[in-house]
């Protein structure tokens, strides 16, 4: 998952840890989330289109200097900055040939607070905060090796905000997060004019204790994501006729409905399945549906 030197500070008003090498930035809540973690069987349409190296790259794992400090004098106030690699995972094959793909730097901060409060005698946690960043050179134009006439290498600025709430009280947990992304786009014709793609996921579990067979989860996640124009690569990379389908589809919603029991704090067994309907195509592929049935087992060790 990592791969960092790491080191506690905590020096007068500096408090927090400074890693140096390979990890996550803070772009994405689901993104972040360790797997045994995940409610869902896998991560949303909206956070691979967004954070993913399937998608538009700007949140998986890269190699740079990360800082995730804390305010003491506001107890549970925390922050974060970064500077990074402008290459995400996958974003290269070769960085000595690809050297050029690889000069640009990326920046990151974040903010948000979490604490608990006390509600007629019932404990309920919260966590909110914004994750923000931007990247000079992250946009590059379509790459297709049939056609290297029609390849665009030329590359454009990436910003992006991304803000999340969470919730926790008596088993019940709700989570939110919204994707706003501004992409200079270098195709023909567009000319470094931006495009702004926009997303969300919205997450509901409820956890109970079921005595000698451990505990059981409802889960409920809904995901949505519009690409502006930039097309859907969210699942979907490479140059197979079927998967370039999905890059002229620039809507998807998809509705995930699951359990998961938890035989012991370290075995989770999950079932689920997601309905998704992908359109505003083009005349070639208009809409698309996707009935998926996810199954999973996880052991801790």
């Amino acid at each position: 998952d990592k791969v960092v030197a790491s080191k506690k500070i905590d020096i007068d008003y500096l408090n927090g840890t400074l890693q140096l090498g390979l990890r996550k930035v803070n772009m994405g809540y689901e993104q972040n989330m360790d797997d045994f973690g995940q409610y869902a069987v896998e991560r949303s349409v909206a956070t691979y289109f967004f954070t993913r190296y399937e998608g538009k790259n700007f949140g998986s794992r890269t190699v740079g200097v990360f800082w995730d400090g804390n305010i003491t004098q506001v107890d549970g106030l925390y922050y974060g900055a970064a500077v990074t690699s402008g290459v995400s995972e996958g974003g290269v094959e070769n960085f000595i040939t690809d050297a050029q793909d690889s000069s640009a730097l990326s920046f990151w901060v974040n903010a948000g607070y979490k604490n608990v409060a006390d509600i007629k005698g019932e404990t309920l946690s919260y966590d909110l905060g914004i994750n923000f960043g931007y990247a000079p050179q992250g946009s590059t134009g379509p790459t297709d090796p049939r056609f290297p006439a029609y390849t665009y290498t030329q590359k454009g600025s990436v910003w992006g905000i991304n803000p999340y709430a969470t919730i926790n009280w008596r088993g019940l947990t709700l989570i939110g997060e919204f994707f706003l992304q501004q992409v200079e786009d270098y195709t023909p014709g567009r000319g470094g004019v931006g495009r702004t793609p926009m997303g969300a996921n919205f997450t509901a579990a409820y956890k109970m204790d079921i005595g000698e067979w451990g505990a059981i989860e409802p889960v409920f996640r809904a995901s949505y994501v519009t690409t502006n124009g930039m097309g859907l690569k969210s699942a979907c990379t490479g140059v197979d006729p079927e998967e370039q389908d999905y890059n002229r589809l620039n809507q998807a919603m998809t509705f995930y409905g699951g359990v998961n029991w938890y035989a012991t704090t370290a075995v989770k067994t999950s079932l689920g399945y997601e309905f998704g309907y992908y359109d505003q195509g083009d005349a070639y592929v208009e809409r698309v549906y996707g009935n998926t049935v996810w199954a999973q087992v996880q052991v801790l060790f």
